[in-house]
């Protein structure tokens, strides 16, 4: 995934308004760390089995497959997650 900042200059210092979304596949690895970021922004939530994107152009909604932790598959340390049908582009 490729995401823009987008910045309100409007006062002495910039700050984050949001995001442009510039590539999305259908399938992501989010980290803790960048959905505790996005949410402190104010550009993505999440509940308990989704995560959303509040993008520029429109929202892009992932379902949380996996979350970090010990699977039978070894240990993964991201959110697995796969885009709804219907999430804005591909």
């Amino acid at each position: 995934m490729r995401l823009k900042r987008l910045y309100d200059r409007s006062g002495n210092n910039p700050v984050v308004s949001g995001v442009q979304v510039l590539h999305a596949g259908p399938e992501q690895h989010f980290s803790p760390n960048i959905l505790e970021i996005g949410i402190e922004e104010g550009w993505l939530t999440m509940d308990v089995d989704r995560i959303t994107i509040h993008g520029s152009d429109g929202d892009l909604v992932y379902e949380v497959l996996r979350a970090p932790g010990k699977y039978d598959d070894g240990v993964i340390h991201y959110y697995d997650c796969k885009k709804l049908k219907g999430g804005k582009r591909g």
